[in-house]
């Protein structure tokens, strides 16, 4: 989702830049931001499956509940910022 967010974020920038149509550089923002925050959501998951499957020591499960905390909050500021942008168009 992450590589597909930023080649379609890079496609509409060379339309808008290169080909100079009329495209919003704000909608290109909020769609790649979206898309960042889907990819972030199957990260968390795939981590979570991933520690269950195999080892469930204390550290894995630490290491874990870290980049848990670290995605959810970069989540969440990414929605932020996608929800200002949406506002300002």
């Amino acid at each position: 989702m992450i590589i597909y967010g930023g080649g379609r974020a890079v496609f509409y920038t060379v339309q808008r830049e290169v080909l100079r149509r009329k495209v919003s550089y704000n909608q290109v923002r909020f769609d790649f931001i979206q898309m960042l925050v889907f990819g972030l959501e199957f990260l968390i998951v795939a981590d979570v499956l991933t520690t269950l499957i195999s080892s469930r020591t204390l550290d894995n499960i630490a290491v874990l509940g870290g980049i848990v905390v670290i995605r959810t909050v970069l989540g969440y500021f990414l929605s932020r910022e996608a929800k200002g942008l949406r506002q300002d168009s």
